[in-house]
């Protein structure tokens, strides 16, 4: 049975006795009352100097290129104006002289990840003799033109080896895709017979005459003469700042300048570009089951297109390779060189880079074995210089960014991770052209994520 509540008032306790200060407590609270203004007043003023509260955490948009049909990821690229993402693949995954698939482009906003159009090029590389039955088409790279009005694709053709089957590149071109209709434009050059991979000198495609030359073949793993920068001369690349001793850094290991500029290769107006594009720091610890190398050797590597300013030429591929060293890092070991070739020597660019060679090293010590040992670190500048981003270091799916003026860790951010990876590509970051923006893509995800900062 519950217990009724008492309606009787219950008497209100008698309020405590006020005591009146005397001289002594009036001058207390009165010394009271005058700081806590005076500290007031004070915090108000240095705030007026005080530095900014650290920038909230980058947002994330993300949308999946598979749901679109991409089933192969090859390249990723922003418009010169940044309002567009253009994503580059196959729709039947990645292909094989055995299973031709269709190269596309799929176009998606760059604030929203929506997706806004959808390219295909089958038709126009059938047409010009590619994508047969028996011919498969690798897209390799996408770029768009300096105005933003079309897009290229390069690509290899692979065929079966007549003898063993294996896939050989016949052919490597480019198709231009006019984004207001046009017909597609598609040139084509043949490569050395039984190449295992795409060409190893660069192509230059004359868009106006629609015919390709071949430039001066190149060696050390790049396809055009190792300079750190270049610039166009007409509708030709030439060496704008030659790699030789007066621009290594100094000491090994010691960055450069950063007055290199990061310069975009498909700007609109660009006049050239350095080798600072979006590339990766690779470390091998091993050349192969077997062959552990007594010290790593670390090397820069960079592929990318250029199309001339005034879009009448596209110059593809450009390759180069370089090998580097981590501030105070050990030299390479006789073996590590001997089997990495006659790759020249070149710059760590700054401090940020040294940053992440740094940690590369420390995440892939000599002597590791399988995945645990050689190490590809996908890394972008943003477009003023002032950042460096990095993905894999350590085998994670970590993005971390760098000052390139400090070297200092600026951010760490979690990339996408699920159960249904796109293949293709390595990790590609991009970033978009005014710098406040990046697209990341990887081999984890099937997502890709573009962050706002």
């Amino acid at each position: 049975m519950q217990q009724s509540k008492s309606t009787a008032a219950s008497p209100r306790p008698s309020p405590p006795a006020v005591r009146t200060p005397g001289r002594r407590g009036l001058a207390i609270l009165l010394t009271i009352v005058v700081l806590a203004i005076a500290v007031n007043l004070t915090t108000r003023w240095l705030g007026l100097f005080a530095l900014p509260t650290p920038a909230v955490a980058p947002t994330m948009v993300t949308f999946q290129p598979a749901t679109a049909g991409l089933a192969c990821l090859a390249d990723l690229a922003w418009s010169p104006d940044g309002a567009r993402i253009a994503v580059a693949g196959e729709t039947g995954g990645c292909p094989t002289s055995a299973t031709p698939t269709p190269p596309s482009i799929l176009i998606y906003d760059g604030h929203t990840g929506v997706l806004l159009q959808r390219l295909d090029a089958s038709a126009a590389l059938r047409s010009a003799g590619a994508l047969g039955t028996t011919q498969a088409v690798l897209v390799t790279q996408v770029l768009w033109s300096p105005n933003g009005a079309q897009l290229a694709l390069t690509f290899d053709e692979l065929a079966a080896d007549a003898t063993t089957g294996a896939s050989q590149v016949a052919t490597s071109g480019i198709i231009v895709l006019d984004l207001s209709g046009q017909a597609p434009l598609v040139i084509m050059q043949p490569t050395p017979a039984n190449s295992a991979t795409s060409a190893t000198t660069a192509v230059a495609y004359d868009l106006t005459t629609r015919q390709a030359t071949t430039l001066a073949a190149a060696t050390n793993g790049a396809t055009l003469p190792p300079a750190l920068s270049y610039r166009w001369d007409g509708q030709s690349l030439v060496a704008a700042d030659a790699l030789d001793a007066t621009n290594l850094g100094g000491a090994i290991g010691s960055p450069v300048a950063p007055d290199h500029p990061v310069s975009s290769t498909g700007s609109a107006g660009g006049n050239g570009f350095s080798i600072w594009q979006p590339g990766t720091l690779n470390q091998y610890t091993q050349g192969g089951p077997g062959m552990t190398f007594a010290s790593p050797v670390t090397t820069w590597e960079m592929h990318t297109v250029a199309w001339s300013p005034a879009g009448t030429t596209i110059i593809a591929p450009i390759a180069i390779a370089l090998r580097v060293q981590a501030p105070g890092a050990p030299a390479p070991s006789a073996d590590a060189l001997a089997w990495l070739g006659d790759i020249p020597f070149g710059p760590i660019r700054d401090a940020g880079m040294g940053a992440i060679a740094t940690s590369i090293a420390a995440a892939s010590p000599s002597g590791g074995t399988s995945s645990a040992g050689n190490a590809r670190v996908a890394v972008a500048w943003r477009p003023d210089g002032t950042l460096v981003a990095a993905y894999g270091i350590g085998f994670t799916p970590v993005l971390s960014m760098y000052s390139t003026a400090t070297g200092k860790l600026v951010t760490s951010l979690n990339a996408p991770v699920d159960s249904s990876p796109i293949p293709g590509s390595d990790p590609l970051i991009r970033w978009s052209p005014d710098g406040q923006r990046f697209v990341l893509s990887t081999a984890d995800s099937g997502t890709v994520a573009i962050y706002h900062l």
